[in-house]
């Protein structure tokens, strides 16, 4: 996947932090998407992925998730913003 550019995959991410790298993208991929826009990863997307891969979740885990996916939806919000000014 790529985002302003850059493919996802390229990234260097902290050893630390692999997992919730990995996750994220998984889940992001399965995501809904209505009129071209990303729907939010819902905590029922995060808990079937997690049965579904036997990967498991805690508190902590759905919060950093939720948190990118937030961090994910502004960005394709602003996105969706840019493309619509240059194409006027």
């Amino acid at each position: 996947m790529e985002l302003a550019g850059v493919d996802v995959a390229d990234v260097e991410v902290d050893v630390a932090h692999e997992w919730w790298w990995g996750a994220f993208w998984e889940l992001s991929g399965g995501r809904r998407w209505n009129d071209g826009m990303p729907m939010p990863l819902s905590w029922q997307d995060i808990a079937a992925w997690s049965e579904i891969t036997g990967s498991p979740v805690d508190a902590d885990d759905v919060s950093v998730l939720r948190a990118m996916d937030g961090a994910f939806m502004s960005w394709a919000a602003d996105d969706a913003e840019r493309r619509m000014k240059r194409n006027g």
